[in-house]
Formats: structure tokens, sequence, C-alpha cells
């Protein structure tokens, strides 16, 4: 199941149901042709959007673009294009790899003798998800999944979790284990045929990747001195894992997409299952950081210099919202208008 040539992802347009690949997923969004991804569940979609974000502007500085392309093609190439020297197979991107010496998409190579202590066999039962109480969101309830279901869990998973017990570890993108990976952005919203004003995922995500490609210098300087090396390693499941060694974030591309448990997917009697082991420590060395790491969606406290932890004061509410866009706190890259956004477009989310 390669992800750059199997139709995996399912996705809605006017009446039309469409199963794409996915940079037929990159270049149906350019052309603002989804409505939805119907597999995506509520809490999968800030997950899904800040990692194709990410991807799509890794793949584009990699190629020299400024612009988000519209074709699939040229999408293929440029994703492909990051890993292709190294793993001529496309394993990265293929989601089951039966030799765990090698990555398979979002799982990173298992070191020897690394032993396996917990089987999924429904995605929402690998998901960050915490249903251990088992009250309103009912767990390990997706038995009749499909593929796609276990690329939304990994990628919810693996880019977005937190500390969850001796020897699972949490993200480097957050301030400690116990916190939360934000997402804060602005977001233009257009004339819908039926809804009147709203957000197109799509229009979303190229107005993310153009003003990333457009203002990268600017964002990059006040972090000049934590990534020296702007085009370092950034797809960190394609990388070994040792256990006990986490990968310095000095030098790791500035935009690099993380994975945070040893995790992998496999194939038994036609269905796809995973198993999911523990680390001796983090895969990134992101404790001290306190979540400051130039992501483009983390509001930084300008007084503890600290990422926001949902929950911390409170509820999360309209008080929040506006205490955040007070001053109090650095809003990030995206959270900001660009040059000629706000004649270009009246209406912000």
């Amino acid at each position: 199941m390669n992800l750059l040539i199997k139709l995996l992802f399912t996705t809605e347009f006017g009446n039309r149901t469409t199963v794409l690949t996915l940079p037929g997923v990159f270049a149906a969004l350019m052309r603002d042709e989804v409505d939805c991804f119907p597999a995506l569940r509520a809490h999968q979609v800030p997950a899904w959007h800040m990692f194709l974000a990410q991807l799509g502007a890794i793949a584009m500085h990699r190629a020299g673009i400024n612009e988000p392309p519209h074709d699939e093609a040229e999408w293929h190439r440029i994703i492909r294009n990051l890993t292709a020297d190294a793993f001529p197979d496309d394993e990265p991107w293929k989601l089951i790899v039966e030799d765990e010496t090698r990555p398979a998409f979002l799982q990173p190579p298992v070191p020897v003798g690394t032993k396996f202590t917990k089987d999924c066999e429904t995605p929402d039962a690998l998901d960050m998800v915490i249903t251990s109480k088992n009250h309103d969101l009912k767990r390990a309830v997706a038995a009749a999944a499909s593929s796609e279901d276990w690329l939304f869990a990994l990628v919810s998973l693996q880019t977005c979790e937190g500390f969850g017990g001796s020897g699972n570890y949490g993200i480097a993108r957050m301030n400690g284990g116990s916190s939360s990976r934000v997402c804060l952005g602005l977001a233009p919203m257009v004339e819908a045929q039926s809804d009147g004003l709203a957000v197109r995922p799509g229009v979303r995500l190229r107005r993310d990747l153009s003003q990333l490609a457009m203002r990268r210098a600017a964002w990059l300087e006040p972090h000049a001195e934590l990534y020296s090396a702007t085009d370092g390693p950034a797809l960190l499941w394609t990388m070994p894992w040792p256990d006990g060694a986490s990968l310095p974030v000095t030098g790791l591309d500035p935009l690099f997409i993380e994975v945070c448990r040893r995790v992998r997917l496999t194939s038994i009697a036609g269905r796809i299952t995973a198993f999911a082991g523990t680390s001796a420590g983090t895969r990134v060395a992101g404790q001290g950081f306190h979540g400051v790491l130039g992501d483009l969606w983390a509001t930084i406290n300008r007084t503890a210099g600290k990422s926001l932890t949902l929950g911390e004061d409170g509820d999360f509410d309209f008080s929040t919202i506006t205490r955040l866009l007070s001053g109090e706190w650095a809003l990030p890259l995206l959270a900001t208008l660009g040059p000629g956004e706000s004649t270009q477009t009246r209406n912000w989310l």
C-alpha cells in the first residue's frame, strides 16, 4: 500500500466521492476540489492539516518551488524525491513493510531485540485519544476499519501525542509530556454555495504553503541558532532509532515531521493490525525547550517562554482566544497576516 501510487484517501466534492493517492490529495486540495475527508475523525482534523502543510512545505522547499503545484504528477515527483535516493522502493511511503529494519509510513525502523508490548487490532486503539474510561468516546470500536483509518490514526498519534506512561514518550512540539500540541492559525473564509462563508480545506492549505514559502526567511531568523542546518533531517521515521538515543533539535529541518512511538503495522489474514512498543527515551531531545521550537501553529507565552497548554488555566473558551490575541502571547507565523492578505481576503477565521 504505497501512498504515492495507491488510491487510499477518500474525498468528497459536491455529490462525487473520489479515492486519491497522497500526491492526488495535494493536487485536489490545491484545485479546491475537496469538501472533506469522510473517514477523518474530528480530533484528527488539525493533525492532518499540519502534517500536509509540513510535508508540502518541505517538498516544495527542497524542490525550489515557491507556489504549490496543482498537478498530481508534480506532487508525486517532489514528495518521492525526499526519500528516493535512500529508499528507491519507497518504503517510507508504504503502510506496511514486513522488514522491520526498514521504515514504513510514520513507522521508524525497529532496533534488533525490541519487544512489542501492545497489540492494537483497531486504529482507534492506536490513536492518541485516551478512552480508557470508556464513557463518551468508546474504545476499540473501529472493527471494520479501512487502510485510511489506520493512516489517519498514525498521523494523529505520531505527530500530536503526549506522555503515556513509562516508555511511551510524547512529541517535542509541546510544553512537556502532559501538555498539548496547539494548532492556532488563520484560515481564509470564502463564499460557499449553500453555507455562506466557509473554510475550505484546500484554500486553507494552499494559503499556508504559499505564506510559508514567501515568509520562510523571516520565520527562520529568530531560530537561526536552533536550526543551523535548514536542510537537515526532515522525515524522522526514515531514520534509525537506537534505543535510548534521542535526536538533537539542532541540525534538524525546522519543519521536521516527528514520530514519537515505536509502532509497526502488519497484515494478518488480510486484516491490518498494529504492534506498539516502548522506548528508553524521546525520539527528539525537546526537553527544556518547553515547546518553543518555532512551530508554525504554536503560540508562546512571552513572559514564561513556553507554548500554550490547553486546559492549564481552565476551559478553552472565548476568553482564552481573546487572551491569546491580547499581546501577552507571541502568535505563530500562520496566525498572522502576510503581505497583501488583508486586502485580498476580507474574512478570516
